[in-house]
């Protein structure tokens, strides 16, 4: 239990980082980036191989690029999908 809550708070210290390090510093921004670190935290616990440094550090940095990955997925996604936009309406017709 105390390795999930571990590696929940290295995925808020890797979103944390993201925020610091491109000074992004908006409340929904930071929000956004917590959770989706602490969620990327969680998920790389269960697919690790072994608990070591190795993976703390990869667990941060997970965290760090996992929020632009989910971004980039999601306009990837968009652009296959056009009516799942805003405004796709006024596109078409």
């Amino acid at each position: 239990m105390l390795e999930i809550a571990w590696s929940v708070i290295e995925g808020i210290i890797g979103g944390v980082l993201y925020c610091l390090v491109w000074k992004e510093f908006e409340k929904g921004e930071l929000a956004r980036r917590i959770g989706i670190g602490a969620v990327i935290g969680y998920i790389y616990f269960w697919l690790h191989t072994e608990w070591g440094f190795p993976n703390h550090v990869m667990t941060i940095m997970a965290a760090y690029a996992g929020t632009d990955f989910l971004e980039g997925l999601k306009e990837r996604l968009n652009g296959l999908f056009p009516a799942n936009r805003k405004g796709a309406k006024q596109e078409m017709g």
